[in-house]
């Protein structure tokens, strides 16, 4: 999901408040703490299923690279995407 991607989305669901200055309407969120979180999850979802490594993960999920979805990853979950992958239940 690219960033004009979850930005049209995020419209069309009714869910930007212009008036709150660029938030998602039902988390308060500024747009792209929201869109980071919702590209953490799905890598997160990506990482658990196991059949991907973690460079294609990223670009699955929308991160410009492997190492920028690690940092979001950490700062969101608190866990490494390799931390995560080690509870995978393929493995």
């Amino acid at each position: 999901m690219g960033r004009g991607d979850a930005l049209t989305q995020a419209a069309v669901d009714g869910q930007l408040d212009a008036r709150r200055e660029g938030r998602v309407e039902s988390t308060g969120l500024p747009v792209h703490e929201y869109v980071v979180q919702r590209r953490v999850e799905r890598a997160r979802a990506l990482l658990l299923r196991g059949d991907l490594p973690a460079s294609q993960v990223a670009i699955e999920a929308g991160f410009a690279h492997q190492s920028h979805m690690a940092r979001c990853m950490r700062r969101v979950l608190g866990v490494t995407p390799t931390a995560l992958a080690g509870r995978s239940p393929a493995r």
